[in-house]
């Protein structure tokens, strides 16, 4: 019988033994899964708050956006404020470079002074862009100016002036 006890508390021994490595494993798992959901705790917490400082930066864009589509509105028809419509002017009259020619003609003869001295055609438009054919009615030519100011000082110094020629033809700037 006492063999049968040492040999029982020899095999329970052993078993506490294994038990204890395997509680011991278990134990460094555990540490290991705690260190690794911490790990992970704190990137969805980094996460979470980038996304929340992209939620505000998608609202502040989106607001921004709105903002810019007013503006392009507001200058789309500030654009068209700053036309000069010539009516009369003799087809190929702007011999090589348009624009550079309305400069010239608008800012000399036209208006001499009064000017802000930043006077510049941005574009210049025959309307409309077909040709016409002979015998029919001259296209009109439509000046961009880049400043309402020099629109309102050219029109005025035409009325002004009254009779506005260029090369024998009656020129009328609406």
């Amino acid at each position: 019988m006492l063999n049968a006890i040492i040999a029982t508390r020899l095999d329970l021994g052993g078993r506490v033994n294994a038990v204890g490595l395997k509680l011991g494993l278990l134990t460094k798992d555990q540490r290991t899964l705690s260190d690794r959901v911490k790990g992970t705790e704190s990137t969805i917490s980094e996460i979470q708050a980038q996304t929340k400082s992209l939620a505000k930066q998608v609202g502040d864009l989106t607001s921004r956006i709105k903002q810019l589509e007013w503006k392009l509105n507001d200058l789309e028809s500030c654009s068209r404020h700053n036309n000069v419509p010539i009516v009369g002017l003799l087809q190929r009259a702007e011999v090589g470079n348009p624009t550079a020619f309305f400069d010239t003609w608008l800012s000399t003869p036209i208006v001499p002074e009064g000017l802000s001295p930043h006077f510049t055609v941005e574009c210049i438009q025959r309307v409309p862009a077909v040709q016409p054919t002979p015998g029919h009615s001259l296209r009109p030519v439509v000046a961009t100016l880049q400043n309402f100011g020099d629109r309102v000082t050219v029109l005025e110094a035409a009325q002004l002036l009254g009779l506005v020629t260029f090369e024998n033809a009656q020129i009328f700037l609406c």
